[in-house]
């Protein structure tokens, strides 16, 4: 492992304890009692900021200046936790919310452009794996950590602490630098800026729909969760996310390092199918065993499924558009969060909750026909040989 790599590593961690406690934890409590179409409202506004936002990233990142869009990502997310801290209702989170949707594109993305960089073909996938590991870590205590806080403290002391965490992130990802030394390219007028175009790349829009198969169930569940242990009367319902980083932990760089020796693939479908037996788990589950059989599978199918879609794009993309293919790839979590958070909400309406994740369940079947129909996966292509 390099110097930057392991900054790298740092850096993601303490970032997702932020996120991973806020989007589990923090902000779907602080709007338990608000109604359920506001609510998912201020939760899915972060994926709408994500979506007009991310392309713009990924052609912004193309040009260079990682560390730049890097640094202002993370300042902007210390700014939003902050502003939850202050934020004495669901409205005043609004502009919050939004900033942090914006603000998560350019230091995630940025990120895991610099890291795809450094990693050979051959390892590709057990890099990213290892890579997304240093991010479940943050998932396996960070909601019940923040969880005690909020309890001991207050909501407001939780949020605190998240910030504090990404600036660790901040301080961590600053000094990595530029490991390639990318020569920054000249914005040439005003027009690339505001074009989304420009940050999409054709090549990932497929892989990027698989992943949001399953990016769309799992934000369902950070948005959903603590109304459906409510309506069941399950208590500590956080011990879920526990579980699911416990499966992410099992299978990230497994995931990646069987992908690389037997193709993309050949280990995508079996992810997928073991995120529909978690979702259909969940919509039935009435225990916190269940939760936590429930919360297993859901880490291992959309953890397996998130590192092989990368690894993938990466695999296709060329070194000139690595990072409008990665900001296309990371679309799936802001339009996750918008089906998932938004609109799954609505329709627990109409259909109450238990059969909303049943419906959830059926994209990753979905997702399988569209592999067989539209895609081929191939294995890395081993004439492209990125240096470490």
């Amino acid at each position: 492992m390099t110097v930057p790599y392991i900054l790298a590593l740092v850096a993601t961690h303490f970032f997702f304890v932020g996120y991973h406690s806020s989007a589990n934890v923090l902000v779907p409590e602080a709007l338990l009692g608000v109604p359920v179409g506001l609510a998912g409202f201020v939760l899915g506004v972060f994926g709408f900021a994500g979506v007009i936002t991310r392309p713009l990233t990924g052609g912004l990142l193309n040009l260079g200046r990682r560390q730049l869009w890097i640094r202002l990502g993370a300042i902007g997310i210390i700014v939003a936790f902050i502003g939850y801290s202050f934020a004495p209702g669901p409205w005043p989170m609004v502009p919050f919310r939004i900033l942090h949707g914006a603000a998560m594109g350019f230091f995630a993305t940025g990120l895991l452009s610099l890291v795809a960089e450094m990693l050979p073909d051959s390892r590709r996938g057990l890099g990213l794996g290892i890579f997304y590991t240093a991010n479940t870590l943050a998932l396996f205590y960070a909601p019940s950590f923040l969880k005690h806080v909020t309890d001991t403290f207050s909501i407001e002391a939780a949020f605190m602490v998240a910030a504090g965490s990404t600036l660790i992130a901040l301080i961590s990802a600053s000094l990595i630098g530029d490991p390639l030394q990318i020569k920054a390219k000249p914005l040439t007028n005003i027009g690339y800026l505001i074009n989304p175009i420009n940050g999409i790349a054709k090549s990932a829009l497929l892989p990027m729909l698989i992943f949001l198969s399953t990016a769309t169930g799992y934000m369902a569940i950070t948005g959903l969760l603590p109304q459906l242990a409510e309506s069941k009367s399950i208590e500590n319902y956080t011990t879920f996310w526990q579980a699911a980083a416990l499966g992410q932990l099992a299978c990230r760089a497994l995931v990646g390092w069987l992908s690389d020796r037997f193709g993309r693939g050949t280990i995508l479908l079996p992810t997928l199918l073991l995120m529909t037996a978690g979702l259909v788990n969940l919509a039935y589950a009435d225990t916190a065993n269940a939760l936590l059989l429930s919360g297993l599978f859901v880490g291992l199918g959309n953890a397996g499924v998130q590192v092989i879609i990368a690894a993938l794009i990466v695999d296709r993309a060329p070194p000139s558009e690595l990072a409008s293919s990665l900001a296309t790839y990371t679309l799936a979590w802001d339009f996750g969060a918008i089906l998932g958070q938004t609109g799954f909400s609505f329709l627990i309406i109409a259909l109450g909750i238990e059969k909303v994740f049943l419906v959830l369940a059926v994209l990753p079947v979905l997702a399988i026909f569209l592999y067989w129909k539209k895609i081929r996966i191939p294995r890395p292509d081993s004439s492209r040989v990125v240096t470490s």
